[in-house]
């Protein structure tokens, strides 16, 4: 046998004794590795996931990071826009500034030239406070007049309508009596005369002859005032007008409460009030006896 045969032979047997060594634990443990490996197996799928997970993470933060720096070159560039607006209002303020500055010494110089005519304003001030003063007096004079010229005129006013007042009653009373003689002369010309006859034991009736008429609706007013002219005729002034419907010729029992007095036919019509003649008196009528046209009496 030669030498590297022996060599050989001695490697060998070397080979196989750490070959023993080697897959002795190898198959001994050969569970053990198994599981270790399926641990790290596992661990390397969880470590991918969470990898994986990070990763869509850390995507989503420089998505955002991304969107984050563009809106803040644009808000750079705004604060920029405004930055230079700003700048521009300075420079317009500065020059506002300038004018202001000019324009107040212009003040100035004008306050000096008020100042100066100031005195010349006193005085003026003085004579025209003087005057006023004079004016007042004379004012004061001429109020004093008004008042005693308004009175006088209210009292003319007052006589005027006193007169126009008179006026009135005397027309209506010529009117009456106008309206009376043309009965009269009618009466005189057909031959009918007035008939007389007795009470109820009270005294005397005179009775005309009928006429008025009645309106539809019934109309209640009262006795204002009385008047008695020559011949026995007898007016009367009631409360009512024609804002209630009173007419011309309108026919009005008088009473009192349930006693009759007479009737009275409307002859003056005014707003609120009315002038009647008597045509048939059973009592006497005096102020504030009712007065009815139309309907019953009750």
């Amino acid at each position: 046998m030669s030498t590297f045969t022996k060599i050989f032979v001695v490697l060998d047997m070397l080979l196989a004794v750490l070959l023993v060594a080697l897959v002795v634990p190898f198959v001994v443990n050969t569970e053990t590795y198994k599981a270790k490996y399926q641990d790290e197996v596992a661990q390397r799928v969880v470590a991918e996931t969470n990898a994986a997970a990070r990763e869509a993470d850390i995507t989503s933060q420089i998505q955002q990071a991304n969107a984050q720096k563009s809106e803040l070159r644009n808000r750079i560039s705004q604060l920029q826009n405004e930055l230079n607006d700003r700048e521009s209002e300075i420079q317009e303020l500065t020059a506002t500034k300038v004018a202001l500055e000019n324009a107040n010494q212009d003040v100035r110089g004008r306050l000096a030239d008020l100042s100066s005519s100031l005195k010349v304003a006193e005085e003026s001030k003085s004579m025209l406070q003087e005057e006023v003063k004079n004016r007042r007096e004379e004012m004061i004079d001429l109020q004093t007049r008004v008042v005693e010229l308004s009175d006088s005129i209210r009292e003319r006013t007052a006589q005027v309508e006193t007169l126009n007042r008179q006026v009135r009653l005397l027309k209506e009373e010529n009117q009456a009596l106008a309206q009376r003689n043309e009965e009269l002369q009618q009466q005189a010309e057909s031959g009918t005369r007035v008939a007389s006859a007795s009470g109820d034991g009270s005294g005397q009736v005179s009775m005309t002859q009928a006429e008025g008429f009645e309106p539809e609706t019934v109309i209640r007013g009262r006795v204002k005032g009385t008047r008695e002219i020559q011949d026995g005729e007898q007016f009367i002034s009631l409360d009512v007008g024609s804002n209630d419907q009173v007419r011309k010729d309108m026919k009005f029992i008088v009473h009192r409460g349930s006693q009759f007095l007479g009737n009275a036919v409307v002859i003056e019509v005014d707003n609120t009030q009315s002038i009647a003649r008597v045509t048939l008196q059973s009592g006497e009528i005096t102020s504030g006896a009712q007065v009815q046209a139309g309907g019953r009496v009750q």
